[in-house]
């Protein structure tokens, strides 16, 4: 056999695979098929063509891994629902035109929260929308607005302990307005900087510390609340 043949033969060979004594070419696993049955299992028959797009596009390896026969479809369903609450792209390019954030997604599984980085900074953050849904959170949406206009937490303060934070419109476009279960439209958010470090990794601050901390938070809530009275 000449060189070239046998080279031949074993790329053949290489591209062959034997099933009950019979030869043929490698069957690609389709893991989109195998992920979508995992997704039925939870009565999800139909999901969202979005989302899946996502999930091929940004996720495959993920995707890949829960479609694994000894995978749970509760994994599978929880990347699903994470691909579901990301920002659409008309989102993510009104926040990238207005506000200079670049979206990454949402923050454990929460689509009301929303990480991204602050292209001016080049910092991580955070944006917690307030979409005036139930009563509820139209009553905690304007205490949060209250809270950053009376303690100025939008003005830089190097002595504060409190978290610089400040109030954007952003603009919720149809596709992430239906995961939110609001309308479409622009909404109030809470632009506030990312900490990715455990309070146990920060070095302990020492009694005086704390106590002139504590003082400077009492009196806050005293602003917040006059009829506050400590126990």
């Amino acid at each position: 056999m000449q060189h070239g043949d046998l080279v031949r033969s074993r790329n053949a060979l290489s591209e062959s695979y034997i099933v009950d004594g019979a030869t043929g070419p490698p069957l690609a696993f389709d893991y989109v098929g195998a992920f979508k049955a995992k997704l039925e299992l939870h009565s999800i028959n139909r999901p969202n063509a979005d989302a899946m797009s996502r999930l091929t596009r940004h996720f495959p390896q993920q995707m890949m891994m829960m479609a694994q026969a000894q995978a749970s479809s509760d994994d599978a369903v929880l990347l699903y629902k994470q691909a579901l609450a990301r920002p659409g792209s008309q989102t993510t390019l009104k926040m990238l035109t207005d506000l200079h954030i670049a979206v990454s997604g949402p923050l454990a599984s929460h689509p009301q929260l929303v990480t991204g980085v602050d292209l001016h900074s080049n910092s991580l953050l955070i944006l917690k929308l307030l979409p005036p849904c139930t009563q509820q959170q139209k009553q905690a949406a304007q205490a949060e607005r209250l809270a950053i206009q009376t303690l100025g937490l939008d003005k830089h303060k190097t002595q504060s302990a409190l978290v610089e934070c400040s109030l954007v419109k952003v603009c919720i476009s149809i596709e992430h307005a239906r995961e939110l279960e609001i309308d479409e439209g622009h909404y109030d958010a809470v632009k506030m900087p990312r900490f990715v470090a455990s309070l146990s990794q920060l070095p302990q601050l020492s009694e005086d510390v704390i106590f002139r901390g504590a003082l400077h938070l009492h009196w806050k809530i005293c602003m917040l609340h006059p009829s506050y009275m400590p126990i």
